[in-house]
């Protein structure tokens, strides 16, 4: 049967993925390889896929928990006949379903929410609205309201809305009873704190290293209808992904991912937790706390946004971020375990 293979492979990887990228590569042999005339038998693969478009990965690639669909498994003969290697295969029409449950992840676009009885309206092109991107949510201390008293800006996270991400570094010596959180920056619709989950490898001692915690809001005071999560990235942005975030002034900012050796050569490390992105020279700075939202690159259309980073510091047009895809598992296991409780 025919059918056509979308096999992925990185060309830009992070040190802790060089077992991964070598099996790649070996992969990648074995689909190449050429079936030997003299043995038919040898070579090859085993196994049918329909006619839609797959993207197939060596089994244990972590990537493959993105995917809510179940994978069909094919097995790969090497020419010499001394390998059979397994891979497992997703159709590409379910990209969408990556990380939730359908409703996270969407900008919204029309329809705004009013504010202070006022309907909304851009003042500049590149102006962001309450409710626009419907995660956003800013951290206060109690009673020190106002744009230029937040703490760090924050992004909801599962599907029940009552978790916030945010830097750990923001929090540092402060308890659930000392911060609110507001979705409006309005010191008049705050929502209060029940718990604060500090990363277990976060030390204060150590600024910005694993520097991610989550804000759980009160059950008594739900956060508004229309807030709802971001979706979370469970691997990096590919180099050169067109990312966007958001500055302490609600103004959008295109920025880009570098290579990895780029972000190196600010002491940006990824054995630390953090990833960077460029922006353009003297443009807006991201507000501490945002999220770098990132779409799927293999399906630019859809407007679902990735949380791929948490903004931490920016020096010279290059921002610092903490590495979402590494805190995947814990956030996760957090939010089932928050949900339970």
């Amino acid at each position: 049967m025919k059918f056509w293979l979308l096999l992925i492979l990185a060309a830009f990887i992070y040190a802790e993925d060089i077992r991964i990228r070598q099996a790649e590569v070996k992969l990648e042999a074995l689909f190449t390889e050429e079936i030997p005339k003299d043995n038919p038998n040898c070579g090859g693969i085993e196994g049918e896929l329909d006619d839609n478009c797959y993207e197939c990965y060596i089994c244990e690639d972590e990537r493959l928990k993105t995917y809510k669909s179940e994978a069909k498994q094919l097995k790969l003969k090497s020419a010499d006949c001394k390998t059979v290697s397994t891979v497992c295969c997703v159709p590409q029409e379910n990209l969408s379903t990556r990380s939730g449950d359908g409703t996270c992840g969407k900008k919204k676009t029309e329809n705004f929410i009013s504010v202070h009885g006022k309907t909304q309206s851009k003042s500049t092109v590149r102006s962001v609205l309450i409710e626009e991107y419907p995660w956003r949510a800013w951290i206060y201390r109690k009673e020190q309201y106002g744009d230029d008293k937040v703490l760090c800006a924050g992004t909801v996270v599962g599907e029940r809305s009552e978790v916030v991400m945010t830097p750990a570094s923001c929090l540092q010596g402060l308890t659930s009873d000392d911060v609110v959180v507001s979705f409006f920056k309005d010191k008049n619709d705050v929502t209060d704190v029940r718990s604060i989950i500090n990363h277990p490898s976060y030390t204060p001692s150590k600024k910005h290293e694993h520097d991610i915690a989550l804000v759980v809001l009160s059950r008594s005071q739900r956060a508004p209808s229309w807030t709802s999560p971001v979706c979370l990235s469970a691997t990096p942005p590919l180099p050169a992904t067109t990312c966007v975030t958001i500055s302490d002034n609600n103004s959008y900012i295109s920025t880009v991912v570098p290579l990895p050796k780029k972000c190196e050569s600010f002491n940006i490390r990824s054995a630390l937790g953090q990833i960077c992105s460029v922006s353009p020279l003297n443009d807006y700075v991201p507000q501490k706390g945002e999220a770098l939202l990132c779409q799927d690159e293999l399906r630019q259309t859809d407007d679902i946004y990735f949380a791929a980073g948490i903004a931490l510091t920016t020096k010279e047009s290059v921002t610092t971020y903490t590495a979402v895809y590494q805190y995947y598992d814990w956030i996760i296991d957090k939010l089932n375990e928050i949900a339970t409780t």
